[in-house]
Order: structure tokens, then sequence, then C-alpha cells
């Protein structure tokens, strides 16, 4: 087994060679506000993004935009869930 080094009265190398300190910090831990603020803007987050996804999800499967061709030679754009669009007809 290899003896630690000591490089200075603070730090040494120990048996790994890796630097360790002599007297290692506390560690600093948010205040609970903080802690609560990190909580609740994360759950923020997720369920803004969450309802971003979900109504594109609604629209792609509700073919919001998309074309249905007839075989009578026109088509027509489908209609979509929550965006105000105005449906096109044409003839191809």
């Amino acid at each position: 087994m290899m003896k630690q080094f000591q490089v200075s009265d603070k730090v040494f190398i120990d048996a790994n060679g890796d630097i360790q300190s002599r007297h290692p910090r506390e560690p600093i831990h948010d205040p609970l506000q903080v802690r609560v603020a990190k909580w609740i803007g994360g759950v923020v987050l997720v369920a803004t993004l969450g309802l971003v996804l979900g109504v594109v999800l609604v629209e792609f499967m509700s073919g919001c935009g998309e074309v249905t061709h007839y075989s009578d030679r026109t088509w027509v754009s489908n209609d979509c869930v929550f965006q105000d669009t105005q449906i096109q007809r044409g003839k191809w």
C-alpha cells in the first residue's frame, strides 16, 4: 500500500494519486426558500413543456393543415383543434 505524500500543510496526495485537502470544507446547503423556489420552478417548467408538447401532439393527430384529396379531383385542408386557420379548398 502506498503512503500518503505531503505536499504542504494543507494538501496531500493519497494512495490513489489524488490531491486531498487536510481540512475538507463543509458542504454548502441552499436555504429552504431557495430549494422550494427551484422545485416550484422545475415543476412549472416541466408542466409548461408537457402542455406545449401535448398541444403539438393533438394538432398532429388531428391532421392540422394536412390536405385531403378526393376522387373528384378536389382537395380540402384539414381543420385544426387549437389554431384558428382558414380551411382551403381547391382542384388538382
